[in-house]
C-alpha cells in the first residue's frame, strides 16, 4: 500500500508518499502560494525518494476543502491527471478533519477541543471543532470570530488547541483564558491515517464529477481597465 497525498488548501503546498504505518517521505515548501509552479516536481521528488511510479501507487489522495481556491484547483486537478494517467482510484479528505491530526497537547481530566481553522480573510475562518477521537463537534462552516464565539465549548473545565492559518488570527479574536495553538500551518502528512482507511474503505470519488469544497464562492473582482 503506497498512498501519494496533495495539500495545498493554503500558502503552504505539501506532498507525502505513506503506507499503512507512516509517512515515507515529505515534501513541502511554505514561500505561499507556489502551488501551480511546484506542485508537480515536489511530486516527483516525493515518488523518486521511494523508487516509486505513479503505476506503483495504490491510489491518490487531496485535500479537498475548505482553502484558497486556487489551490485547491491546482491540487484536485493534478491529482486528477496522475489518477487518469495512472488508472488510479481519487481519494478526497476533507481538510479541517485533516487538521486535528496535527499534534495537540491533550490534557487529561479537561474538555479537550480540537478547533480547526483556515484563515478566511478579515475576521472570518473556516472552521470546524473536533474531540480528541475526531468525532467532529462543530459541523466545518464559515465563522466570522468574535470574542465570545463558541459559547457551548466554554466549560471551566475546557481546553481549546486551535490548529491552521487561521489559528493564530482567532486566538487574537477570541476571549477564552485556557486556549493554545497547536500549529499553524498544514501538512500533508496530517492525513495519513484518514487516506489509509479511506483506501481501505474503498471510498472513493468519481475523477470525473470531483470539486473541491470552497464553502464560498471565490472572490472575484472585475477589472475597470479599458479592453481597447
Amino acid at each position: 500500500m503506497k498512498i501519494l497525498i496533495i495539500e495545498s488548501s493554503t500558502e503552504v503546498c505539501s506532498v507525502c508518499v505513506v503506507d499503512e504505518h507512516e509517512v515515507l517521505h515529505l515534501e513541502e515548501i511554505e514561500q505561499g502560494f507556489v502551488h501551480s509552479r511546484e506542485l508537480v516536481p515536489l511530486i516527483q521528488k516525493s515518488l523518486k525518494a521511494n523508487g516509486l511510479k505513479t503505476s506503483d501507487l495504490s491510489a491518490v489522495a487531496v485535500s479537498a476543502g475548505p482553502g484558497s481556491y486556487t489551490g485547491l484547483r491546482v491540487g484536485s486537478s493534478t491529482a486528477k491527471a496522475i489518477c487518469f494517467a495512472s488508472n488510479l482510484p481519487f481519494i478526497g479528505l476533507d481538510t479541517l478533519k485533516g487538521l486535528s491530526y496535527a499534534p495537540h497537547a491533550i490534557e487529561k481530566g479537561c474538555n479537550n477541543y480540537i478547533f480547526s481553522m483556515i484563515d478566511a480573510r478579515r475576521d472570518e475562518v473556516y472552521v470546524a471543532v473536533y474531540d480528541p477521537n475526531h468525532h467532529v463537534l462543530y459541523p466545518g462552516k464559515p465563522k466570522v470570530l468574535h470574542a465570545e464565539s463558541f459559547e457551548r465549548f466554554r466549560q471551566t473545565n475546557a481546553k481549546w488547541h486551535l490548529c491552521g492559518s487561521g489559528a493564530d488570527k482567532a486566538q487574537n479574536l477570541l476571549s477564552f483564558e485556557n486556549m493554545t495553538v497547536s500549529t499553524a500551518k498544514i501538512s500533508s502528512t496530517y492525513f495519513q491515517k484518514m487516506a489509509v482507511e479511506a483506501l481501505k474503505q474503498k471510498a472513493f470519488e468519481d475523477v470525473n464529477y470531483f470539486t473541491p469544497n470552497y464553502f464560498k464562492p471565490p472572490n472575484i473582482t472585475k477589472s475597470n481597465k479599458s479592453l481597447i
